[in-house]
């Protein structure tokens, strides 16, 4: 089944997933089953990656009714989610 990457991810406790770009395929199946997949720029995308490099235990904040992602460093970055 096409499913079964979001259900792992659901499964190993991820509740959302952050990436500059998704198959269509993936980035529908991962909201009929509960993981919310949110793009940013590439390059927000690199710098996320060096800040949870850098910082083990690294969380971050996200409000989908904002449609915001927060850093422990105070920046908030946004995000578009269309309404279903």
């Amino acid at each position: 089944s096409r499913e079964h990457a979001p259900w792992a991810l659901e499964e190993y406790g991820f509740r959302s997933i952050i990436a500059p770009s998704y198959a269509d395929i993936f980035f529908n199946n991962s909201f009929k089953n509960g993981l919310l997949p949110i793009i940013l720029s590439d390059a927000d995308v690199d710098e996320l990656f060096q800040q949870v490099e850098a910082n083990p235990g690294y969380q971050l904040q996200i409000d989908l009714a904002a449609q915001t992602v927060t850093r422990p460093d105070g920046k908030v970055l946004g995000f578009e989610i269309d309404a279903f």
